[in-house]
């Protein structure tokens, strides 16, 4: 029978609670640890672009204020040569959510972005998806009539699979994106739909702060990634198979109202989504990222064309062993016989009651719930999927909790329904189970380092004494290094684009095209200049600082300067002009060769 309130906890239920809770809270340190070595440095390498990426968001925001850039997720830095919101290339191939909890961490940690913060929240997003795994687990499992013991060992486990897998290792560090910011609120919604289901008293008017609860969670979520899309629209169609929601040729108003009720927090997040790429003039710009990633341009034509053999042949398998993609399939294969096994009861009238969720019903949607939307979304958008193997990360919610214990315990209830009554039947099933996850876990887990590059060691000297070095009014060069827009490592240090350029004939020639003189230039040396720049910046004084040598001129002294500056046959035209967008396909940082004066 149901207490007055599904919030009161046995005294035992708690002990439980506490002990799973102090497991995963250990296991997580000891993550923590093992990751130490690559915390809180970039890479060059294995998508650590994404991080630079949030980071450049997040600092512009934190330099002149998110509402005054309308919350825009801007590529270029405030700059002379960037005057407006549409020149500084607004990104937009998702709402600005997850910079936005990053950056309200980052105020609240550090007072200012950096690597660090990001890193760490992207460990507390870890951290908390474990936990509510091993809660939702718990949940599941005592609503199958496991005992709190028997349950509790077995809850174990998806915290255990989450923390330990490498993807989850490195993406929950390292990397922090969209991709990675989505799964806190998706494994939250999920858990609230399951403690909803679980105890129907929370449905009652009187609880509507849990209606609210998961109208905010669902606002996050889809303010984070279109994953959350195809899990609300999962959601939707049980909530309408349970009749939570009526069918509209039933009651049309009942329909719309209870739609609108479940929806409102995602409308929301949309439609101010939708408001700022509209203000920005951005939405034809949406229209084309979405065709490019459902594979229906020509863009990395030849990696939708195998999508298969990228992603469940090399991207799976490199971050959850070789099993992964056949755990992977395993929970969908199990969720639709699930499915078909509900459906057949219904039809014998042996099902619950539309609305009234059995130990095996809230099981099965649960799965269904996690599973059913990371296979649509990798299928909907399959460019995306193949050319970015960070989007496998969400299939570790699916191999952590379905194959190793919802879906064994849940086809065993669903068929044989008194089988958990025996302790010893319990604790030989709770056994083998438990064997079976760490005999796949552990070989898996000794090679998480295989997935985490080396850091670069120059990446924040170098943006940092830029950032020192200059302001906004200046437009920087050297004929040593540049600062592109990406990869953004350096730029979301810098704040600063740096361009190449091999002469002071091309640096005139680059600024010529600005109308007024409200600039300066600046020159930026690591190397020493050779003979041809010190002759031409003769009788210029330059500055020390921090390990670079700067040179800076107003414009109009600038302008006297360059008069009789002679080009160089040799030089090789700039990668890019000021002010124009630039990605360096190389992807690292090197050292240009000087060019010989003529």
């Amino acid at each position: 029978m149901l207490r007055k309130s599904w919030l009161t906890l046995h005294p035992k239920s708690l002990v439980a609670c506490l002990v799973l809770l102090g497991f995963t809270v250990g296991l997580f340190a000891y993550t923590v640890h093992a990751r130490r070595p690559w915390f809180g440095k970039l890479s060059f390498e294995h998508h650590q672009w994404l991080t630079a990426n949030t980071l450049r968001f997040a600092r512009a925001w934190h330099a002149e204020g998110p509402w005054t850039l309308r919350f825009a997720l801007l590529n270029e830095p405030r700059s002379v040569e960037f005057p407006t919101l549409l020149s500084r290339n607004p990104y937009v191939s998702y709402p600005p959510g997850f910079v936005l909890t990053a950056y309200a961490y980052s105020l609240v940690s550090e007072g200012a972005p950096t690597v660090s913060s990001l890193m760490s929240w992207n460990l507390i997003n870890h951290g908390l998806i474990a936990v509510a795994l091993g809660s939702l687990s718990l949940l599941i499992l005592r609503r199958l009539g496991f005992d709190r013991g028997t349950a509790t060992l077995l809850a174990a486990v998806p915290p255990t699979l989450e923390l330990l897998l490498p993807g989850p290792l490195y993406w929950h560090q390292n990397v922090y994106f969209a991709d990675q910011s989505v799964l806190l609120p998706y494994v939250l919604f999920i858990l609230l739909e399951a403690i909803r289901d679980a105890y129907p008293s929370t449905r009652a008017s009187r609880n509507s702060w849990q209606a609210l609860l998961m109208a905010l969670t669902m606002a996050w979520g889809l303010a984070c990634d279109w994953l959350f899309v195809c899990l609300v629209g999962v959601a939707y169609v049980k909530r309408l198979a349970t009749g939570d929601i009526p069918p509209p040729w039933s009651n049309v108003k009942a329909w719309w109202w209870r739609s609108l009720r479940f929806g409102m927090g995602g409308l929301l997040a949309l439609g101010l989504f939708f408001v700022q790429l509209a203000f920005l003039g951005m939405l034809p710009r949406l229209k084309e990222r979405f065709l490019e990633r459902i594979g229906a341009t020509d863009v990395n034509a030849d990696f939708t064309a195998r999508f298969n053999a990228i992603f469940w042949g090399e991207y799976i398998p490199a971050q959850f062993g070789a099993a992964g993609p056949a755990l992977a399939f395993v929970a969908l294969a199990g969720c639709l016989l699930l499915g078909g096994w509900w459906w057949r009861q219904a039809a014998r009238n042996q099902a619950p009651l539309p609305g009234v969720v059995s130990g095996v019903a809230l099981a099965g949607w649960t799965m269904a719930l996690i599973t059913v939307p990371c296979f649509l979304q990798v299928y909907a958008l399959r460019n995306h999927s193949a050319i970015h193997d960070f989007s496998a990360l969400k299939f570790s919610l699916v191999i952590a909790v379905v194959p190793f214990v919802l879906l064994p315990v849940t086809l065993l209830t669903a068929l044989v329904p008194r089988w958990s009554a025996c302790a010893r039947r319990r604790m030989g099933v709770s056994a083998v189970l438990l064997m079976a996850a760490l005999a796949y876990i552990l070989p898996v887990h000794l090679g998480f380092r295989a997935l985490f590059p080396e850091p670069a060691p120059i990446i924040e000297p170098l943006g940092n004494a830029v950032r020192q070095a200059v302001t906004p009014s200046d437009i920087v060069f050297s004929p040593d290094f540049e600062i592109p827009t990406d990869p953004p490592h350096l730029l979301a240090l810098a704040g600063k684009r740096v361009y190449y350029a091999p002469s002071l004939a091309a640096i005139a020639a680059d600024v010529s095209r600005y109308p007024t003189s409200d600039y300066s230039v600046v020159l930026l040396f690591l190397r020493p200049p050779d003979a041809g720049w010190e002759r031409e910046l003769s009788g210029a004084q330059g500055v020390m600082t921090s390990g670079l040598l700067l040179y800076r001129f107003d414009a109009k002294t600038f302008a006297r300067l360059a008069q009789g500056a002679v080009p160089r046959p040799e030089a090789p035209p700039m990668p890019a002009r000021s002010g124009e967008y630039r990605w360096d396909v190389e992807g690292v940082f090197r050292l240009f060769p000087r060019v010989p004066a003529p």
